[in-house]
């Protein structure tokens, strides 16, 4: 696919190091440095993110002819850059960060610029373009008169993604999606500060701004998704996001912006393609943001409706420990959301996996499950809902590889997976007994020993992997669950991933009570 990029460039520079002393005369670290990374910024970023995703790109936009535009031409290697002449310095922003904090922010050359120039050449650029991203940086380009011109009749045909900026110019009335973040949609709707910021100033913003822009508005809310304005018929809608722990959310923004675009041009409708952008912004955060572009591709988009293969094995990277089960599609019954919290539990993620095959019922029983799967998704406890008919469970669970597959210890429900399949990634398999469907004669609540957990028949199945937890008792409530689920949620899913099952457990004594490991867990 080729992606036709818009706007102003930057460069970027971290100054990364470490602090462990203070200036004799003044109380401030003194960084010693270790690394320095250039990278493109402002729309050159969206360039970069795009061509670390395999696609063609082609960025209009104004260069100069100075050190820091050779470095950036030098970031962009592989784009096709059409570009007028600056007339002036490249603008260059420092981050001075010691470990993970920064520390100062530098700016060179950042100053009002004069009206830009738009050639020919980059007119041309844009009304062959496939589809448009138009990153405006506040720096003009977005506001020549007929380059506006020229993506206004363009987006007649193709999408158009438009990342507005404060100092920037309104979208083209024919762009499809305008992707203001909540400060910038609120100072844009001069929204009034009583109304706070959060969701519901967010929607106040977008509603306010699909009117006076007339277009779709989707505002990234952080970790809170983003809330998508789409038709003036229909209240504003938010997609949520999986929670991340990230120290550094520079290009978030950009993430979620070039992979709208890339859905939008994939087919998918706009509800659609915000839900997989936001995740894939999200995933970008997850992997370590902009210190580690260009080492992973995003997921792609699939109309299917089912999540892509490459997303599912992304998801070891995204969430650490997986623990993965099947999901009944007749219904969705407090004791399932139980036996889902107590699963969470056992790692850093669930995956649930729904029955795929379609039934003679066609639209509607697709309907159906597409409903029961957006339901799952919005729970807290789960993160990742994949289809695949019940055939090819095991195929989807070998490219899946979760540390833990969890199973029903109701013989009635039948067994999904042979433990050795389990086994051959470093796996286990784990029983649940929760609630009282799923109670089973002979099932021990005692002591834990080394040699193992008792199993639903009465053997022994291997202890957790480490950050199990290590006891199961159906007598949790579901509010303690929900708090074990809150705690373990919390905890960083960009982690390295975690060490070989049996690395560093701690084995409980043969005689705590249960209790005392209880209270431990928590």
């Amino acid at each position: 696919m080729r992606i036709t990029v818009v706007g102003d460039v930057l460069l970027d520079v971290d100054v990364r190091g470490t602090a462990d002393r203070l200036l004799a005369d003044a109380p401030v670290p003194i960084v010693d440095v270790q690394t320095i990374m250039r990278r493109a910024g402002g729309a050159g970023l969206v360039a970069s993110m795009l061509l670390a995703d395999g696609h063609e790109v082609d960025i209009i936009t104004t260069l100069s002819d100075d050190d820091a535009a050779g470095h950036l031409r030098g970031c962009l290697a592989g784009a096709n850059i059409v570009a007028s002449h600056s007339g002036i310095p490249t603008p260059v922003k420092t981050r001075l960060i010691a470990g993970s904090h920064p520390l100062a922010r530098m700016d060179e050359g950042c100053g009002d610029p004069p009206p830009a120039t738009v050639t020919g050449e980059m007119l041309d650029a844009v009304a062959s373009a496939e589809v448009l991203v138009v990153a405006d940086y506040g720096r003009g380009l977005t506001d020549h008169t007929e380059l506006r011109r020229a993506i206004a009749e363009r987006g007649l045909d193709v999408p158009v993604v438009w990342d507005p900026h404060p100092r920037g110019d309104r979208p083209v009335l024919s762009a499809t999606v305008a992707t203001p973040n909540l400060a910038e949609a609120t100072r844009a709707a001069r929204v009034p500060a009583g109304v706070g910021k959060d969701a519901a100033a967010a929607a106040h913003a977008a509603r306010a701004l699909r009117d006076e822009w007339a277009c779709p508005i989707a505002v990234t809310l952080g970790e809170m998704g983003v809330l998508l304005a789409d038709s003036a018929d229909a209240p504003p809608s938010v997609h949520p996001v999986s929670r991340v722990t990230s120290v550094d959310p520079c290009g978030a923004g950009d993430r979620f912006s070039s992979a709208l675009a890339v859905a939008l041009a994939s087919g998918a409708s706009l509800p659609d393609a915000v839900a997989t952008a936001a995740d894939i912004a999200a995933l970008f955060l997850a992997r370590g943001g902009v210190s580690a572009l260009g080492t992973h591709r995003a997921p792609r988009y699939s109309a299917s409706g089912s999540a892509p293969r490459e997303a599912v094995t992304t998801a070891r990277e995204r969430h650490g420990a997986i623990v993965a089960m099947a999901c009944d599609n007749d219904t969705l019954t407090p004791e399932d959301v139980r036996r889902f919290l107590a699963a969470r539990a056992l790692g850093d993620s669930l995956v649930l996996v729904i029955d795929g095959v379609e039934s003679s019922n066609g639209a509607v029983e697709t309907q159906r499950i597409d409903a029961l799967e957006q339901a799952l998704l919005a729970l807290e406890c789960v993160d990742e809902v994949v289809r695949a008919p019940r055939a090819d469970f095991e195929s989807l669970l070998r490219s899946l590889r979760p540390h833990v597959w969890v199973e029903s210890a109701d013989p009635r429900d039948g067994g999904r997976l042979d433990p050795q399949i389990a086994a051959a990634w470093g796996g286990q398999l784990v029983t649940l007994p929760y609630g009282e469907r799923h109670v089973v004669d002979g099932f021990s609540r005692g002591r834990t020993s080394a040699a193992g957990v008792p199993d639903a028949a009465g053997g022994r199945r291997p202890r957790p992997v480490p950050g199990m937890a290590q006891t199961a008792s159906r007598e949790r409530s579901l509010s303690e669950y929900a708090m074990a689920s809150e705690r373990i949620t919390r905890r960083s899913v960009a982690k390295q991933a975690m060490s070989a099952p049996g690395a560093g457990a701690q084995e409980a004594p043969a005689d705590q009570s249960n209790d005392e490991k209880r209270g431990k867990s928590r």
